[in-house]
């Protein structure tokens, strides 16, 4: 496991970032400015879990491998190719074996299409409940997977633990967006 001391020189103004990110996420007015910020950082640790996981493991020393944590072992590990993980899938060739960079630009690009997936004919009504469903199953399994890394690798893994807390705003967002849906068919209701 490749250490740097430094390693929070570079990671601390990151983490200072994500911090002001995260305030401005949960302190905003309405939801999708909420979901606009909270994908655009799962963007970012997304895809640094591509550059961590498409690197030869061991032939560099990362920024987020600090004293604390070692993101590039527990990103290594199995537990971050779920379907290896589970059983689903053999080794990495797989094309079935994904890793969770893939399902999350998924998971991030459904949730910044939302107002056009609204827009489908017969399913743009369904895709809120469907939202709220996927986003609060991701968010469990987020926490499990944070929980099981731990367990597993015996390494607090700091990127997990980021997509954990984007996962969870993901999720109130998409609860407040049915709840609101819910209202409004309410208050459309009560005018009539």
């Amino acid at each position: 496991m490749l250490v740097d001391d430094r390693g929070w020189l570079y990671l601390g103004p990151i983490l200072a970032i994500q911090l002001c990110f995260f305030a401005a996420a949960f302190r905003a007015r309405t939801i999708r400015f909420q979901q606009l910020v909270l994908c655009g950082s799962g963007f970012y640790w997304s895809l640094l879990v591509y550059y961590v996981q498409y690197f030869p493991a061991g032939t560099k020393t990362l920024f987020c491998d600090v004293t604390a944590s070692s993101c590039s072992y527990c990103l290594h590990h199995r537990i971050s190719f779920l379907p290896e993980f589970f059983g689903l899938a053999s080794g990495r060739g797989n094309p079935m074996n994904r890793s969770i960079g893939d399902t999350s630009i998924a998971y991030y690009t459904a949730h910044l299409l939302y107002p056009l997936l609204q827009k489908l004919p017969f399913v743009g009504f369904y895709v809120t409940h469907l939202g709220c469903l996927l986003s609060c199953a991701t968010g469990i399994g987020s926490f499990a997977l944070l929980f099981r890394t731990y367990q597993d690798v015996k390494d607090p893994c700091l990127i997990n633990f980021i997509m954990y807390i984007i996962n969870w705003g993901l999720a109130r967002a998409m609860c407040l967006h049915f709840y609101t849906l819910y209202y409004d068919k309410r208050l459309v209701k009560k005018r009539e």
